[in-house]
């Protein structure tokens, strides 16, 4: 079945790729002499190839600054919708049944959002997740680092006054040309940099405590491998009685560790 659907995509894939090669050789995009008319008219083929098929599909908003979010948004959607009815019982073992679940609901979802529900609801949200998590990203990764090298207790100290009052100074010098968002983000890292500061050690401490039960869990987990082939060996002891008594003893072990339906 997946090399059969392989096969479908690939004819597809080169259908479409011997459609463009044509294309392109008819209006001679790839000239030597300027490589910039020839990306540019790739470009404008893809764009007028695909722009009738979407704007079928999700409405004309070929002239609207919306057009490419809203395809962006079809396609994350059947994506989406695709892989959760895959998982369905029933619906999950027809490809065509949830090919078509997935089209329709995420181009019913698409076509009917006006371009204010769109640009207030949508991007919006993307647009915060964007600036939040480019801001907040050096923060994390310092802190991570501090965290999980070797360093003692003053040198971690230090290197959050330092990270703290480079950050303040840049945040003060630029703060009137920020927006009111990035200046609200701003003021939030200064106060998780203020706490990391200060609790620093329990915070040390935490990471310590993380390592240790990671180191036991890998313990834990070999015991239980070696416990297992032991129960094996047990199991097919030439003395019946002897591998019985040895493999309760194993059982009892393996239950006490949490291991079940032996």
């Amino acid at each position: 079945m997946k090399l059969t659907e392989n096969k479908k995509v690939l004819a597809l894939s080169l259908l479409i790729l011997f459609t463009i090669t044509l294309q392109l050789t008819s209006i001679s995009a790839f000239s030597p002499s300027d490589p910039e008319t020839g990306v540019r008219n790739v470009i404008e083929f893809i764009k007028d190839f695909t722009s009738p098929v979407f704007e079928a599909i999700i409405g004309d908003y070929s002239t609207s600054e919306l057009f490419f979010p809203k395809v962006m948004l079809l396609i994350l959607l059947f994506v989406l919708v695709f892989q959760i009815v895959k998982t369905l019982p029933k619906f999950g073992e027809n490809r065509g049944v949830v090919f078509i679940i997935a089209l329709v609901t995420s181009v019913f979802s698409v076509r009917f959002i006006s371009e204010n529900q769109l640009a207030l609801g949508v991007l919006l949200s993307y647009g915060v997740m964007g600036i939040t998590i480019t801001m907040i990203l050096p923060f994390f990764i310092f802190f991570w680092f501090i965290n999980k090298s070797n360093m003692v207790g003053p040198a971690r100290r230090i290197a959050w006054v330092f990270f703290g009052a480079i950050f303040i100074l840049m945040t003060v010098d630029r703060y009137s040309s920020m927006p009111p968002l990035s200046q609200k983000i701003n003021l939030v890292l200064i106060a998780l940099i203020i706490l990391a500061f200060v609790f620093d050690r329990s915070i040390r401490a935490y990471f310590n405590m993380w390592e240790i039960n990671k180191m036991e869990a890998t313990i834990n987990d070999r015991i239980v491998l070696d416990l297992l082939d032991q129960l094996k060996q047990a199991e097919t002891h030439s003395d019946l009685e002897v591998g019985q008594r040895q493999a309760e003893s194993i059982r009892k072990r393996l239950r006490a560790m949490g291991i079940k339906n032996l």
